[in-house]
């Protein structure tokens, strides 16, 4: 079993300590692919981000490619140049706060290269809580989830089974010539969500099946959970100017694929679509609805499995590797270079004080902004520089208060 067929796309937004996270797992999992790194971070989460890749470039393939967010402003244009990138036979595209397991991504391509019949392939998928957004520490909760029922041949009814439960399929390990023609109707096809999920997992499922392995694969957690619902609701994209268009263009676009996997008419095809579409929707509004507008609503609790979890090997190398925490590579040409993006003048080879208090300055604006991560980073830089036992003490607090109790603990008992 080999993972050099397979590169792991991780697009990125001001997070340089998960990408330090996934960087440090896959280094430690002796992962042989490409990664594509797409960042649209800036200062100082860009210079520690390339800090990063520079740490791990002897022990990973890396590429990093700048996706500022002024070229590229939506996901979906970040993940499309990030594909266009590719030249492996498969590729997964892994967010910045989930993981995916060695094991999974060594199999996957096997069994793919097996069965040209399937298009995708992943271990189960571990949903975890780390109890904040945060990217070390214990885990609070965990579940497993399956996906069973993309083997089955007909592609209707693997269609509803995604429409009826949204989990969605970025998290496979696919055909990569496969995956591009699904994103590729993201182009035309755009708005949130609808564009940059429903229609290439829709289209992925249409056009083939899906193993699912006895094994763990992706590692997703759920801290963080929302994403583009953080900004959006369903409600509120249903009455977006561009919906009777788009909707047309989903009946047209997915219409068509079903046909060609099938011997539907077209006519027929579409209806089927339509009904899909709905029956997604009444999954997503009736919860949105409640979180929008019920002031006592609490979604419905999952159970824990961590105890039916424990015994597994892979549960407990997980957990392990999220437990022990890794600093951000920091760097004087990092923090320089950060500094005089922020414009604050700093001339390259300033004095390692002067570094510092300009440092300090940025984190101190960061709080006051309630960029609590950035200020965390920038109080991290300040004591690289020069520590300082203001800086020491504020950082200390910060991770305190958001719960990062590993790191706080490490920090207090490592020397002042």
């Amino acid at each position: 079993m080999s993972d050099d067929r397979v590169t792991v796309l991780i697009p990125t937004l001001n997070r340089a300590e998960f990408v330090v996270r996934a960087l440090a797992f896959y280094a430690r999992g002796g992962f042989a692919g490409r990664i594509i790194l797409g960042d649209s971070s800036t200062a100082p989460h860009a210079q520690l981000v390339q800090a990063a890749v520079e740490r791990f470039a002897d022990r990973l393939t890396i590429h990093l490619e700048p996706l500022p967010k002024d070229r590229y402003p939506t996901l979906a244009e970040c993940v499309q140049r990030m594909v266009d990138l590719v030249e492996t036979p498969y590729m997964v595209m892994v967010p910045d706060d989930d993981l995916h397991m060695p094991g999974s991504l060594r199999e996957a391509p096997d069994f793919l290269d097996a069965h040209p019949d399937y298009v995708g392939a992943m271990g189960e998928r571990l949903n975890v809580k780390l109890g904040a957004v945060v990217p070390w520490g214990r885990v609070t909760w965990a579940i497993l989830t399956k996906y069973a029922d993309f083997e089955d041949p007909d592609p209707v009814k693997r269609l509803a089974y995604y429409t009826g439960y949204g989990l969605s399929l970025y998290y496979a390990v696919m055909r990569s010539d496969t995956w591009r023609a699904c994103l590729e109707a993201s182009k035309t096809l755009n708005l949130p969500y609808f564009g940059e999920e429903f229609l290439p997992n829709c289209l992925a499922v249409i056009r083939g099946r899906f193993r699912m392995m006895p094994r763990f694969g992706p590692i997703a957690q759920l801290d963080d959970s929302g994403g583009v619902w953080r900004r959006n609701t369903p409600y509120g994209l249903l009455n977006d100017p561009g919906w009777p268009a788009f909707r047309d263009g989903l009946l047209e676009r997915l219409g068509q694929e079903l046909v060609a996997q099938s011997d539907l008419p077209l006519a027929e095809a579409r209806a089927i679509i339509d009904r899909e579409i709905w029956r997604n929707l009444t999954i997503l509004i009736p919860y949105h609805f409640q979180k929008s507008h019920d002031p006592a609503f609490a979604p419905d609790p999952l159970p824990d499995m961590k105890g039916l979890l424990a015994p597994f090997p892979d549960y407990q190398d997980v957990t392990a590797f999220l437990d022990a925490p890794v600093a951000p590579p920091i760097t004087r040409v990092a923090v320089e270079s950060a500094l005089t993006e922020r414009g604050d003048g700093i001339e390259a080879g300033a004095e390692a004080r002067v570094l510092a208090d300009a440092c300090a300055g940025q984190a101190q604006d960061a709080m006051m902004d309630d960029r609590i991560g950035e200020a965390i980073l920038w109080y991290r830089m300040s004591l690289a520089m020069a520590p300082t036992p203001v800086a020491r003490m504020m950082l200390s607090k910060l991770l305190s208060d958001s719960g990062r109790t590993e790191e706080f603990q490490a920090m207090m008992t490592s020397a002042p």
